[in-house]
């Protein structure tokens, strides 16, 4: 499951902002802005024949079910998040009441003899599909970081390598994430599918390559650079805005470290009239 970011330049054309693969949000959003409208603008909504999210989330439903290794007929899925602290918090639980899936926090989940189960009054119950809202690094305290014991299931990797539940998405999506990932991703696309990207990126340069590094180092006042490998990882800093000195103390850091740094254009979203 992944998701995109996407603008629209001054010329007209939709281009991919940013990536979203490890555990994409949007889609609780989504919904809610649709449903809101639809009863706020009652009329107008249904003389555009807007097409419904419904068939979308059944798919949805569907294709998570499928990924279930055991109970195929009637798995059980459910959705972990971080819990009320995450700012997306909102999202995990109106995706709960709407898919009907639990809505569980780590606390909630054990694994025993390789299972995931699902801790309740009665019982455990087994867990077929879990929809993840947790960073990779969060998932499991022991085979990951110790650190993410209060997010993270124990021994959730040794269930996923004992196929025993499925994980959606899989650990190691969020390399989709990857920034510099969208300066190759045109020469991929024409080697691996001989076609040319259907959604252009933002235009980038990743100083790793020589070329890139060069192009940035002679732009730096017109460039925003950003972390190439991670998009938490620096704080993004406008060149158009900085002075003589930090732009030579910029500078000095890209060539310190090339491969972390990221050259863009700066986007300039199309704009459109608006009633407030």
């Amino acid at each position: 499951f992944y998701a995109v970011d996407v603008y629209r330049d001054p010329q007209g054309a939709w281009r991919a902002l940013s990536d979203f693969g490890a555990h994409p949000r949007g889609l609780g959003y989504a919904l809610e802005n649709r449903i809101i409208i639809s009863r706020v603008f009652s009329r107008l909504y249904h003389r555009n024949r807007i097409l419904r999210l419904a068939p979308f989330f059944s798919r949805f439903h569907q294709l998570l079910a499928g990924a279930a290794r055991t109970h195929r007929d009637d798995p059980h899925i459910v959705i972990l998040s971080p819990g009320p602290a995450s700012p997306f918090y909102f999202e995990h639980a109106f995706l709960s009441r709407y898919l009907s899936y639990p809505l569980v926090e780590s606390q909630d989940l054990t694994v025993r003899n390789g299972g995931v189960f699902l801790k309740k009054l009665a019982g455990l119950e087994p867990v077929d599909v879990i929809l993840r809202c947790l960073d990779d690094t969060e998932s499991d305290p022991l085979a990951i970081r110790s650190e993410s014991s209060l997010m993270g299931v124990a021994g959730l990797v040794q269930a996923l390598r004992e196929e025993r539940v499925a994980l959606v998405n899989p650990l190691g999506s969020g390399f989709a994430d990857t920034p510099a990932l969208q300066t190759v991703l045109p020469g991929v696309c024409r080697h691996l599918l001989g076609e040319e990207l259907i959604l252009d990126g933002a235009t980038a340069w990743w100083c790793g390559e020589d070329a890139g590094r060069a192009h940035v180092a002679a732009h730096l006042g017109e460039v925003l650079v950003a972390g190439a490998l991670d998009r938490s990882s620096r704080a993004l800093a406008d060149g158009r805005r900085l002075g003589a000195t930090e732009r030579e103390a910029l500078l000095q850091e890209i060539q310190a470290a090339p491969y972390a740094c990221l050259g863009l254009a700066p986007p300039a979203p199309s704009t459109v009239p608006a009633w407030e």
